[in-house]
């Protein structure tokens, strides 16, 4: 098992767009947590603010935030999609990702293990006594 540094250049181009795709995941939630964090602040401004022209410039600053996180979210979405793509085109080559590294954008390369298959016997035939029950009637 071999863990890519990052440093090192990807071997082909499906692990180049396999980091790219993940830094792009990367960036829209960084970009969605930077926007819910700002939302947190302005709301609690707006929650201490006596100010009626700042209550309103801090409402439609709320509202401008919040028209724009839905569009990311579709975009996380995509790209996420895209990603499972890629991984699943991963795994059918026998290539798996390591998500739980500390460096998440390494990629753990382990061949599948091979599988032999031959005809094994079940044994011998199975032979069952069978009794006619007594009738009794």
């Amino acid at each position: 098992t071999s863990v890519k540094p990052e440093n090192e250049q990807p071997k082909d181009d499906v692990t180049s767009v396999y980091m790219t795709q993940m830094d792009k995941v990367r960036e829209l939630k960084d970009s969605i947590e930077v926007i819910s964090s700002r939302l947190d602040d302005l709301r609690q401004d707006l929650a201490f603010s006596n100010d009626a022209g700042e209550r309103f410039s801090l409402s439609e600053d709320i509202m401008e935030l919040e028209r724009d996180i839905p569009g990311l979210q579709m975009k996380l979405e995509e790209a996420k999609v895209e990603l499972q793509k890629i991984e699943y085109e991963f795994l059918k080559k026998g290539i798996f990702i390591n998500r739980n590294s500390a460096e998440e954008q390494s990629v753990v390369e382990e061949q599948a293990q091979e599988y032999v298959f031959k005809k094994l016997s079940h044994g011998e035939d199975l032979h069952l006594n069978m009794y006619e029950p007594e009738n009794d009637i």
